[in-house]
């Protein structure tokens, strides 16, 4: 009896632990469409502006599941993903040059969504150009998985970077 005790005691004390995933984000999933028939001779060093590395917590995916990432890491994740889109468009992307685009996802928020049997996921992108460009955006995509959830949220976030007239007209579009 007494064994039976202890193994049920252990048994509910690590059921209800949960668990904390530390997210390393990798955009994908982009929408279709976005810079369809533009073209751009042009370049854009582009820079990551998130000074913040610690892990913060983005939601709840419910019994105990905890999401973290790490806002910079996610930021790099954005200027990757930004980057292959401008250069699949005609545009360089170079350090050396003198056009200037810096990034920062500032605040990530993940929900339950559909009755509890999904998620999704709000990011939000802050972009900045040398000309005095400032523009906040924010992508939300759903997902039944909560740990690439973000990861939706994050291309859609830089999708819409991508269909904003003034960031293009910056870029050269």
């Amino acid at each position: 009896m007494r064994v039976a005790r202890t193994v049920s005691l252990v048994i509910l004390v690590v059921a209800t632990a949960g668990c904390a995933t530390h997210h390393r984000a990798r955009a994908g999933g982009f929408p279709e469409g976005v810079l369809a028939g533009r073209r751009s001779v042009g370049t854009v060093a582009i820079g990551n502006a998130q000074t913040a590395t610690k892990f913060v917590k983005i939601g709840s995916a419910g019994m105990g599941r905890s999401l973290y990432g790490n806002l910079s890491q996610w930021t790099d994740a954005a200027i990757e993903l930004l980057a292959e889109k401008l250069t699949a468009s005609g545009m360089t992307v170079s350090n050396a040059s003198s056009r200037k685009l810096t990034l920062a996802i500032t605040d990530a928020r993940m929900s339950s969504a559909g009755g509890g049997w999904g998620f999704k996921c709000a990011v939000t992108i802050s972009v900045e150009g040398t000309n005095g460009l400032k523009a906040t955006f924010v992508g939300e995509r759903g997902s039944w998985k909560y740990p690439r959830v973000c990861d939706a949220g994050i291309s859609e976030a830089v999708a819409n970077v991508l269909r904003d007239e003034t960031v293009l007209a910056y870029l050269g579009y």
